[in-house]
C-alpha cells in the first residue's frame, strides 16, 4: 500500500496546490506505516481504511496549509510557534511539521500513549521542529507562548480559547478545524475574540464538509 499511498497523496496534494520533495513524499508515507502499525495495539485512530486514513487524516490535515502560510507571510512570521491542541495520533500536527521544516510545533494531549507515538514518529522521521507534551492544555504554561494555536475537532471554539489563553502570544491567533460551518460555537465566542477569516476548504477524496475558522484577539 506504501507506492499506491505515495501516489494517491501527490495526486491529493495536486490537487491543493502544494507540491513537496521526494524527501518529503518519503516521511508521509513512513508516517503513514507507523500510525498503522502501531494503531493495531494503541487505537490512535477509529479510521482502520487506508484511503481514508489518506483523505480524513492526511489531506485533511494538509488542506490548512496554504491559509496559514498566507496568514503568517502577513504578520511576518517567518519560523511560527506552533501548539496543536489534542493532536491525538499527530493530525494536524505531525503532518504540518513535515510539509513545513521551518515551522516549530509542539503538538500536547492527556492520552499519553498517542503522545508516546508521536514523540517515536518524530524522532524515527527526524523532525527536529516537532516535539510533545502531554497533559492538559489548560495546565500547560509553555516558557514562551505561541504564534498558533491550532486544534483539529478537540471541544468548542470558545472552550479552546479559555483553555489556551495563557499558552498564545499577544499577537497570536487560533486557527479552529472544523466540519460544517459552527453557527451555534461562533454565537458563544467570548466578547474579546473576534473572527477575522473564515475558509470553506475542499478536501480532496473527502465529501464530508471542511471548515476552517482564523481568530485573534480584538483590538480594544
Amino acid at each position: 500500500m506504501s507506492d499506491d499511498f505515495s501516489e494517491e497523496l501527490c495526486s491529493g496534494t495536486e490537487k491543493l496546490s502544494l507540491t513537496f520533495e521526494d524527501s518529503m513524499i518519503y516521511r508521509f508515507s513512513q508516517f503513514f506505516l507507523l500510525l498503522q502499525k502501531w494503531n493495531r495495539a494503541y487505537n490512535l485512530t477509529a479510521i482502520r481504511d487506508p484511503k481514508k486514513i489518506l483523505t480524513h487524516h492526511f489531506l485533511d490535515s494538509l488542506g490548512i496549509v496554504t491559509a496559514l502560510e498566507q496568514e503568517f507571510d502577513k504578520r511576518k512570521k517567518n519560523a511560527p510557534r506552533i501548539l496543536d491542541v489534542g493532536s491525538g495520533g499527530g493530525f494536524p500536527g505531525i503532518i504540518l511539521a513535515i510539509a513545513r521544516p521551518g515551522w516549530h510545533i509542539t503538538m500536547i494531549d492527556a492520552v499519553a500513549k498517542k503522545m508516546t507515538f508521536v514523540q517515536q514518529a518524530a524522532i524515527e522521521l527526524c523532525l527536529d521542529n516537532a516535539k510533545t507534551e502531554i497533559g492538559r492544555v489548560e495546565e500547560y504554561r509553555p516558557a514562551m507562548r505561541y504564534d498558533l494555536i491550532t486544534a483539529r475537532a478537540f471541544s468548542e471554539i470558545g472552550v479552546l480559547i479559555e483553555k489556551t489563553r495563557t499558552a498564545i502570544h499577544e499577537q497570536g491567533f487560533w486557527a479552529a478545524m472544523k466540519g460544517t460551518r459552527p453557527e451555534q460555537e461562533l454565537t458563544r465566542l467570548p466578547p474579546d475574540i473576534r473572527v477575522f477569516r473564515e475558509s470553506k476548504l475542499t478536501i480532496p477524496g473527502l465529501a464530508a464538509e471542511r471548515h476552517l475558522i482564523m481568530l485573534e484577539k480584538a483590538d480594544e
